[in-house]
């Protein structure tokens, strides 16, 4: 390596000239041997990493479908024998709590399995004809069920016209919302409220843009861990594993496929005080629904 540099700056002469350079000849090989190995080092690690990375999706991703067989199948057999009358009130109580544990289970399986779609970039959108307005319906009778076993104030607000028909995926839109409210209702103590906003806030042509906004009084979340939310398997306090039943997979998947409908979503919280998430998506609107509520 050469470098070289005046013996004298041009602006400390009277004519503004360099007379005299200075040369330096440093021998770099050892340096830029040990630079060559360190980065070859570097890609061979990340390919060795990227490899057992794809191994674990597709692992995953086997082993979610082959426990879910099983799964499915001690639930139904369960639900059989819960309808049996003659069965003893305690029997009864037990099978309640494996249907209990086995939906539990069943719901990890499927977050895992969305998680090594989405690692694996698997994840479709479909496209088909959805009514919204009886989509926010459902979801107002799940949650108002949800809040009312806990003793939760549950109060939906949907301003604007929400009726009419749009092109898209609903189960994807659907399952994006339940996981955001079923949080909030899991994380909202008794007495506490949670509140869901539907608005349009803008429109052009047959493409309307919708805000999803979802409110609690719950326990919230401290400013320094929400960059953090959104990372699979994090969770702010190790104990809600065992306290609320968390993975810390549902936000990373919810995040996912809002993006993958080319929305956001963002979040507010203060510890103690509850949480806003907001959801915002643009829907192609396909025809208007005539109906009532």
């Amino acid at each position: 390596m050469i470098r070289f540099a005046g013996v004298r700056h041009p602006e400390d002469r009277d004519d503004h000239l360099v007379h005299a350079v200075g040369a330096c000849i440093t021998n770099v090989d050892v340096e830029t041997r040990k630079t060559l190995a360190q980065s070859q080092a570097l890609k061979d690690a990340l390919a060795v990493a990227e490899v057992a990375s794809k191994a674990k999706t597709v692992f995953l991703s086997n082993m979610s479908h082959e426990i879910r067989t099983p799964m499915n199948a001690i639930i139904g057999l369960d639900r059989i024998a819960l309808n049996d009358p003659d069965i003893s009130p305690a029997t009864r109580d037990h099978l309640e709590k494996i249907g209990s544990a086995a939906e539990h289970l069943l719901k990890i399986i499927n977050n895992i399995l969305d998680m090594s779609r989405i690692e694996a970039g698997k994840m479709t959108l479909r496209r088909e004809i959805f009514s919204l307005g009886a989509l926010l319906e459902q979801i107002d009778v799940m949650l108002e069920s949800q809040c009312r076993e806990k003793g939760i104030t549950w109060h939906w607000d949907i301003r604007d016209d929400h009726g009419g028909y749009y092109l898209g995926d609903a189960m994807k839109i659907k399952q994006v919302l339940i996981n955001i409210l079923s949080n909030a209702v899991k994380f909202t103590p008794e007495h506490g409220r949670v509140t869901f906003n539907v608005r349009q806030v803008g429109s052009f042509e047959h493409r309307v843009t919708y805000s999803f906004e979802i409110k609690d009084t719950g326990i919230g979340m401290s400013r320094e861990y929400l960059p953090k939310l959104f990372d699979a398997f994090s969770q702010e306090d190790s104990s809600s594993t065992s306290r609320y039943g968390s993975t810390g997979l549902g936000m990373p998947i919810t995040k996912s496929m809002v993006e993958l409908m080319n929305g956001n979503i963002e979040v507010n919280s203060e510890k103690g005080v509850g949480t806003t998430f907001t959801v915002r998506s643009e829907e192609r609107r396909v025809g208007k629904e005539c109906r009532s509520r």
